[in-house]
């Protein structure tokens, strides 16, 4: 891949689109930083590793440069936003939250649901252009 540039130890890197991301091991699992704030976690480092990847690449898209993206990438941005438009959905429907929590979360989940659709149609347009690049 290489849209995240990792410094010699490969505890932290920067992103093409200037979105900082660290790794760290906590217990039995390894926590990944966006821009200082821990997103999520993982089993492994070399996960850790390319979960940066994939949530770089979902970066490219948010700032409307998915064209830039390997056809590998754009399904990588795709599985992270499908992932997290999944998890924003189980929430709402188990109904916890408090109402302006919960419209929140609805929000949320539309947005990832357009993201989704630029990721369809930019992946819909380069089949209808020919063979990948």
């Amino acid at each position: 891949m290489g849209l995240v540039v990792w410094n010699t130890a490969q505890t932290k890197g920067r992103g093409k689109t200037g979105t900082s991301y660290a790794i760290a091991r906590t217990d039995t699992r390894w926590s990944i930083y966006v821009d200082g704030d821990v997103l999520c976690v993982t089993e492994d480092e070399a996960h850790a590793i390319a979960r940066t990847e994939y949530l770089e690449a979902l970066r490219h898209v948010i700032s409307g440069r998915g064209d830039e993206l390997s056809p590998v990438e754009l399904a990588h941005a795709a599985l992270v936003a499908k992932e997290m438009k999944e998890a924003s959905d189980e929430i709402v429907l188990a109904g916890r939250l408090p109402r302006d929590e919960l419209d929140s979360v609805n929000e949320y989940s539309r947005h990832l649901e357009i993201l989704l659709e630029v990721i369809r149609t930019e992946q819909t347009r380069r089949k209808a252009a020919g063979p990948a690049r």
